[in-house]
């Protein structure tokens, strides 16, 4: 019989640093990911400060999906959850 509610849960990890993104194929490896969604604002997007982050994944073999562009600048904590 299927559970009458739904549940999610998604731990946080953050991986930062000048060798960060050399970590994304063992992190997508972990989670059995091969696709992303990236989500942001339109600043980020229009500066081209995606391009390390989409280079990256191809290199991973990894695919982008969707990058979402309509997340107001400098969020609250409202609208990020």
């Amino acid at each position: 019989m299927a559970k009458p509610y739904y549940e999610f849960f998604c731990p946080v990890k953050v991986i930062a640093g000048n060798a960060a993104l050399e970590h994304i194929p063992f992190e997508l490896a972990t989670l059995g990911a091969k696709r992303a969604l990236i989500i942001t604002d339109k600043g980020v997007h229009a500066n081209g400060l995606l391009t390390p982050i989409e280079t990256a994944f191809a290199e991973a073999d990894a695919e982008i999906v969707a990058t979402f562009t309509d997340v107001p600048p400098d969020s609250s904590l409202t609208t990020v959850r």
